[in-house]
């Protein structure tokens, strides 16, 4: 197990980080509006996201994903993703890392794309610009 742990991506209250030698479980505290887990990767873990309290929206590779409590979802090695709460309720997400978490396997990274950015025209018509 490491003593070092990564450094955060975004502002996020942590309530729990345990590490084994198999795995990492991180519990965090997402308040609505003011935080959020930044965009980023992780080159050596798989991850599993799983909503305790509240709704959150879990973004993969510029995919959105809503999580209700006890919903999971899981981010391979290598997926660009962030969380954020989904309403004006804060949400509690734990989420688990096989290989745990190192300290040298989080990387940030640029802003998802917009949420309308991925919605096609709902006229039929089609885009242009």
């Amino acid at each position: 197990m490491s003593l070092a742990r990564p450094v955060r991506v975004g502002s996020y209250d942590l309530l729990q980080d345990f590490e084994n030698t198999k795995a990492s479980v991180r519990v965090f505290r997402i308040r609505a509006e003011e935080h959020a887990v930044n965009r980023h990767v992780h080159a050596k873990s798989n991850q599993i996201y799983i909503c305790l309290h509240g709704r959150a929206l879990i973004e993969i590779d510029g995919v959105f994903t809503p999580l209700e409590p006890y919903g999971c979802i899981s981010v391979p090695v290598g997926a660009y993703h962030s969380a954020q709460p989904a309403g004006d309720e804060e949400v509690v997400l734990m989420n688990i890392s096989t290989p745990p978490l190192g300290p040298d396997d989080q990387a940030p990274a640029g802003p998802a794309p917009s949420r309308n950015d991925l919605t096609l025209p709902s006229d039929g018509g089609d885009i242009d610009d």
